[in-house]
């Protein structure tokens, strides 16, 4: 028996032997750092939509979206709800609660019907003619509210002009948006933010 060819065996045989467990070490580090990568990470995709009229693409990530987008979604659900005649109410009332909110479907649908109902009775037809617009800056909250003129027509004769503010107040949920209200209100005041008169 040779020692010498004994010693270099033995070396040759542990030298493979540690550079596997130098392999195995470096794998097992890999595996929890991917480990602790995955369950830290948060997903921070972003959805680009496009409003139903289309004039620019929006952003919408998981929790929220762009204040643009709220600004033109409004928009398109308030000529929904204003420019209407006898004719076309229906149809857009139907068009309109197809965006409402599960919670908020029952009172947009019997606005709808209570005005559907006046303005056939009435023959008459309105046009909403926005000035501007103002977002709600309040964290978290979702709504717009457009300030400008609505007129209101019987057959062909303009008959009133006034001045609104409609607000409009969104839910946005499982990556959809929502209306979940839609109302008249002051125009120097649309979100009522300031305290009422005699109020402490």
């Amino acid at each position: 028996m040779n020692p010498k060819k004994l010693s270099n065996d033995l070396d040759a045989r542990l030298g493979v032997s540690r550079a596997m467990q130098a392999v195995l070490v470096t794998f097992m580090l890999s595996t929890v750092l991917l480990s602790l990568a995955l369950l830290l990470h948060r997903d921070e995709e972003r959805v680009v939509m496009l409003p139903p009229q289309i004039d620019k693409s929006f952003w919408v990530d998981r929790d929220d979206v762009a204040p643009e987008l709220l600004q033109e979604m409004g928009l398109f659900l308030v000529q929904l709800a204003y420019n209407v005649s006898p004719s076309s109410v229906d149809y857009q009332s139907k068009a309109l609660l197809r965006y409402a909110s599960p919670e908020a479907y029952g009172a947009l649908s019997n606005a709808a019907s209570v005005t559907a109902a006046r303005m056939k009775a009435d023959s008459s037809s309105t046009v909403f003619l926005p000035r501007a617009y103002l977002q709600d800056k309040t964290p978290g909250a979702k709504a717009v509210a457009f300030i400008g003129d609505l007129q209101t027509y019987v057959t062909n004769n303009l008959v009133a002009t006034r001045g609104v503010a409609i607000v409009v107040r969104f839910k946005y949920r499982n990556g959809r948006l929502y209306v979940d209200e839609m109302k008249e209100a002051k125009q120097d005041d649309p979100f009522e933010t300031k305290p009422a008169v005699g109020a402490r």
